[in-house]
């Protein structure tokens, strides 16, 4: 038998015996219950919000890196375009970049993972746009290792938001009007699990068929782009996120408590 006391303080208030075989149960279920319910809520691979300051309390974040797991951002473009950090049409502070409507005129900002996408783990961002000018377009690009795998995009004058994996884009059921949210998990090698929220959410399973040969490590970048998006448009962007696969917490959880178990069960045999 093996005594189990609870404590206020330092004052002992309850005190009973049960058999070895009959709390470890309870104790895996508490610790396992805990884990998922809250714990796992607050496990984060990588964050990053624009109102992270310092190092964001100015007008810009290329060159910056705020937040953790990610390197700093930097970016690209041609013509009239920028980035800038403020009000966009995500909301009052966020991420954004813009470019004019003319032929030319583009932008792209760009934020290196510390580590690639593990099999299970997530990537998630918000994002929206304003208006864009037919033959504009705004989205989210997904690397790995330079090489663009993924992109999930708006062409002006289309209903909906596209998603193209390298076999052609397909269009998805968020529209243009409302912030969506995309999480991208990477369940294999080279194959993914897509949530789009919006209202609803959609999941899209498939494989990477762009950029060459199939690849065997995660995604480890994403970029946001405007393209001839219009004079005094932008596209808003804001909480990068990357998460663990929940299962996994779960069973690292499960392993502590049969540790548990073992030591308990050696030191019972030694009295």
């Amino acid at each position: 038998m093996s005594t189990i006391r609870t404590f206020v303080g330092k004052k002992e208030v309850v005190v009973f015996r049960v058999g070895v075989a009959r709390w470890v149960p309870l104790l895996v279920a508490l610790v396992l219950g805990g884990l998922s319910q809250r714990a796992l809520a607050q496990v984060t691979l990588a964050s990053d919000n624009a109102s992270n300051n310092p190092p964001y309390s100015g007008s810009t974040f290329v060159g910056l890196d705020g937040g953790f797991g990610f390197q700093a951002w930097t970016s690209s473009g041609q013509g009239n375009g920028g980035s800038y950090l403020g009000s966009t049409g995500l909301g009052s502070t966020s991420f954004g970049v813009y470019s004019g409507g003319n032929a030319g005129n583009s932008f792209n900002v760009y934020r290196k993972f510390e580590n690639p996408l593990g099999l299970g783990e997530k990537f998630s961002v918000q994002f929206q746009p304003t208006s864009i000018d037919s033959g504009g377009s705004v989205g989210v690009l997904l690397y790995v290792s330079g090489v663009q795998r993924g992109s999930f995009y708006f062409n002006g004058g289309e209903s909906n938001w596209g998603w193209n994996d390298g076999a052609g884009g397909t269009n998805t059921n968020p529209g243009f009007s409302g912030a969506v949210q995309l999480g991208i998990t990477r369940t294999g090698n080279n194959t993914f699990s897509l949530d789009l929220v919006q209202g609803g959410t959609q999941t899209i399973s498939g494989t990477f068929t762009g950029g060459g040969n199939p690849v065997s490590s995660g995604i480890d970048e994403v970029g946001f782009f405007s393209y001839q998006q219009g004079a005094g448009q932008n596209f808003g962007f804001n909480n990068l996120q990357i998460v663990p696969e929940p299962s996994t917490y779960v069973m690292a959880a499960f392993a502590a408590a049969m540790c548990g178990l073992h030591a308990v069960r050696r030191r019972r045999s030694w009295t």
